[in-house]
């Protein structure tokens, strides 16, 4: 999959030549990833397929297009203005945030099976080690992913990153788009207290 996009009801039209055009209208906070998928796909020479599907209920789409929207203006803007440096992806900095603002657990478990519990949450951090009944068990932190988030859980996400970035003196022109979209949905409620 490229991109998973929420749209609205689409429009169809044709040209002169009778090529049929099938529109949809962009969700407003995923105005900058949707540019930046057309850009990407510019000089795209292969065909592309699109599935619809109805909008599920979980943590939006348009929250989730912000946030990675955020996190590729501070890396770019950390990488000064360079992209691919792994040091300082976008997806690092999106760890540094759950781990910072995110949701987690603790959980024990003995000593080996942590492997398995970083196949269900996104980040793992053994904190302590201790022995029971002539064991070893090992007390973790679990890092929950952004996508079981609720929509609350998500702003708080992403009020967080904005009061980090805000932080660091980062004020792009993108950035400051971005903050009107945020702010314009939270006042219309789309992104839930």
């Amino acid at each position: 999959m490229i991109a998973k996009i929420k749209v609205g009801n689409p429009t169809y039209s044709q040209n002169i030549k009778g090529e049929g055009y099938l529109t949809f209208p962009i969700k407003s906070m995923q105005n900058w990833s949707t540019r930046l998928l057309a850009q990407g796909l510019e000089n795209n020479t292969k065909d592309l397929v699109c599935n619809l599907d109805y909008a599920s209920k979980q943590r939006s789409l348009d929250q989730n297009s912000l946030l990675w929207g955020l996190l590729e203006e501070e890396a770019k803007f950390l990488n000064g203005g360079r992209k691919n440096n792994i040091e300082c992806s976008s997806e690092n900095l999106y760890y540094e945030a759950i781990n910072k603002y995110g949701k987690d657990t603790f959980i024990a478990v003995k000593n080996g099976a942590e492997k398995e519990l970083k196949r269900v949450y996104k980040r793992v951090f053994i904190i302590d080690k201790f022995e029971q009944n002539g064991e070893l068990w090992l007390k973790c932190r679990c890092v929950i992913g952004s996508s079981k988030y609720s929509c609350k859980e998500m702003t708080d996400l992403i009020e967080g990153f904005f009061d980090d970035i805000a932080m660091l003196g980062i004020e792009t022109s993108e950035i400051k788009y971005l903050r009107g979209q945020f702010n314009e949905a939270k006042g219309k409620k789309d992104v839930e207290r």
